[in-house]
């Protein structure tokens, strides 16, 4: 299991959109370096490519803490 933030996700949706597959591996193993299968590699940059932000009115509403009660 791994986490891709926005920015390594936006630099992935780029450089598959831009160079194709091969340049979007070679970004998502240089930020998750365990990736050692390129053919499984290429399917997680190809599914993290294709990801869209949801829109404003989908995205949830980010809750406060509250401070802890004494």
């Amino acid at each position: 299991m791994f986490v891709v933030d926005d920015a390594i996700a936006a630099a992935i949706r780029t450089a598959y959109t831009e160079s194709g597959v091969t340049a979007a591996v070679l970004i998502l193993r240089r930020h998750i370096p365990g990736l050692d299968n390129d053919d499984e590699a290429g399917r997680w940059a190809r599914t993290i490519a294709g990801w869209r932000p949801l829109p404003a009115d989908l995205t949830p509403p980010v809750k406060k803490r509250r401070a802890p009660r004494k």
